[in-house]
């Protein structure tokens, strides 16, 4: 299978969607061809799962699986059930298989022990099992396990098909487990079943963004990607003064502006880009670098409260669940969807770098910058100037 066929993966993402939940699927390896489409229709549908595409060598992937189903954020398992989740075709050859490779039976088996035992501290997750249209019920399968071992031996069988093993798995799918064919509509059945379980677990990017423009009426950007304002910010130099005085004035009439550096600043308008939308919050990055300041975690964390402060009325405030900068990971995830990074002339001098997020401990280092639209990894700024592109997370629609 090609790197192009492995389905991409919707990651938890608390720093963009908080609400968003997800469900964690169980295969078996030697069903990938099979799984995997459907894992990029169901991507398709909006479905937030997690499937061991993130495991390394060295993680021990039953440790990995337990911490998942224990997340309060995973609402539930979906097993994609066949023979090769109870018998594979290494283990009737006598093949051996390292511990990390152990996603058949093995995997199967011990992913349902270690829901079944979650399940008792997390009643309300919910599992789903998906079988072949022809196999038609978890007992079939087994009758075809044993079909396909009988040229073994007793005790070779014994050890391919345990009495343990065929138990775990009647005893668990006989409980309460729902069905679904692969059949007509299954994808959008498994998306529809997952939604009832937790309309968070779906990010409907279509849906969301429809919500979005009917909140917002934002426009159309470059790309496709969605555009609002929001806010005022001083971003152009509308005028000379004499005043040396640097401080924020309002006219009779309500209009803001700023005297900076014998300079008159008029509020205007700040231009957003949607990074991110799951119909109820939304992610949004200025278009502009807004403003500097001397690169110190307090500078900057100084200049995040003013800002907030001084760019939002109360009512667009009660929308706003947080303002922050971008992290690595943001940056790394969303990619071109970023803005090309631009200085306001409030700024006096075009930057090209915007520092990013996690400015921690006495050295004041960033995890990240973008240089160039590429992420800048551990760029060191001691006592430098920080080009600030501010990042908010808002709440619609209400």
């Amino acid at each position: 299978m090609s790197k192009m066929d492995i389905p991409k993966i919707y990651v938890e993402r608390p720093d963009v969607l908080p609400n968003a939940e997800y469900v964690l699927v169980s295969y078996a390896h030697a069903n990938s061809s099979k799984v995997y489409p459907d894992l990029n229709l169901l991507y398709d549908e909006g479905v937030n799962f997690w499937y061991d595409k993130e495991l390394t060598g060295g993680d021990i992937w039953y440790k990995i699986v337990e911490e998942r189903l224990i997340d309060p954020k995973c609402c539930g398992i979906v097993f994609f059930f066949d023979v090769n989740c109870l018998v594979r075709s290494d283990e009737l050859n006598n093949e051996t298989i390292s511990n990390d490779e152990m996603t058949g039976r093995d995997a199967v088996e011990r992913e349902i022990e270690i829901f079944e035992r979650v399940k008792i501290g997390k009643p309300n997750m919910r599992a789903l099992c998906v079988l072949n249209s022809e196999d038609k019920s978890v007992y079939s399968i087994v009758r075809q396990a044993f079909v396909k071992c009988k040229d073994l031996s007793d005790a070779r069988l014994k050890e391919v098909l345990p009495e343990k093993r065929i138990k775990t798995v009647i005893d668990s799918f006989n409980k309460d487990k729902l069905y679904i064919l692969r059949n007509d509509d299954y994808i959008k059945q498994i998306a529809d079943t997952i939604r009832k379980w937790s309309p968070y677990a779906i990010t409907d990017s279509k849906s969301a963004l429809e919500e979005f423009q009917n909140s917002f009426g934002g426009a159309k950007g470059q790309n496709g990607i969605k555009e609002v304002k929001l806010g005022l910010y001083p971003q152009k130099c509308t005028g000379k003064t004499t005043e040396s005085v640097n401080s924020i004035f309002e006219t009779g009439d309500g209009v803001k502006y700023l005297l900076k550096n014998k300079n008159r600043y008029d509020f205007a308008p700040i231009e957003w880009k949607l990074l991110d939308t799951d119909g109820k919050e939304a992610l949004l990055v200025s278009k502009y670098v807004l403003d500097i300041c001397v690169g110190t975690k307090d500078s900057i964390n100084g200049w995040l409260s003013r800002f907030k402060k001084e760019a939002f009325s109360e009512e667009e405030l009660d929308m706003i669940c947080d303002v922050d900068l971008m992290s690595v990971d943001i940056v790394e995830h969303y990619g071109a969807k970023l803005p090309k990074l631009e200085a306001t002339e409030l700024v006096g001098q075009q930057v090209d770098m915007a520092w990013l997020a996690n400015c921690n401990g006495p050295h004041r280092k960033t995890y990240c910058g973008v240089w160039n639209d590429k992420a800048d990894i551990d760029y060191e700024f001691i006592d430098s100037i920080a080009g600030i592109l501010p990042m908010i997370k808002i709440k619609f629609n209400k």
